[in-house]
């Protein structure tokens, strides 16, 4: 899976921000100073990386971290689809887990503790209905 585009990156010796030229290419993301490839800047193996976020970094805007052993990348897209794609497509490469998504988390609580219980007590009473003497069955259990 490959994906390119122009990200802003926090530099490792400079704290300086930088804009850079990214590209998933084979088992590296690689990062070049332009889209034309000359000035290969630096790379990270993607093997390497443990876990990949969304954070709020130094009030920083649709940032995302990418964490490898050696050291944290701080990164920030122009805006907050390219960085979820580009969060969900390096979490993808890299063979991590992908989170659910803030929709899921709130729905699934919802669903489990409150639609569930009413959908199984709405069949209930349809089954109970259609074999009354079924309950005679529930209660010497």
């Amino acid at each position: 899976m490959m994906k390119t585009g122009y990200l802003t990156k926090e530099g490792g010796r400079y704290k300086s921000w930088k804009k850079r030229f990214m590209a998933i290419e084979g088992d590296d993301l690689n990062y070049y100073k332009k889209d034309n490839k000359k000035e290969k800047m630096g790379s990270i193996p993607i093997q390497s990386i443990t876990e990949i976020e969304p954070t709020y970094y130094k009030s920083k805007k649709h940032c995302f971290l990418v964490a490898t052993e050696p050291r944290t990348f701080y990164i920030v897209a122009p805006n907050e689809e390219e960085m979820n794609s580009w969060v969900t497509v390096l979490r993808k490469v890299a063979g991590l887990k992908q989170n659910p998504s803030p929709k899921e988390v709130l729905f699934l609580p919802l669903l489990y503790h409150y639609i569930v219980p009413i959908i199984i007590q709405i069949h209930l009473k349809t089954f109970l209905n259609h074999f009354p003497n079924i309950s005679l069955l529930f209660f010497l259990c």
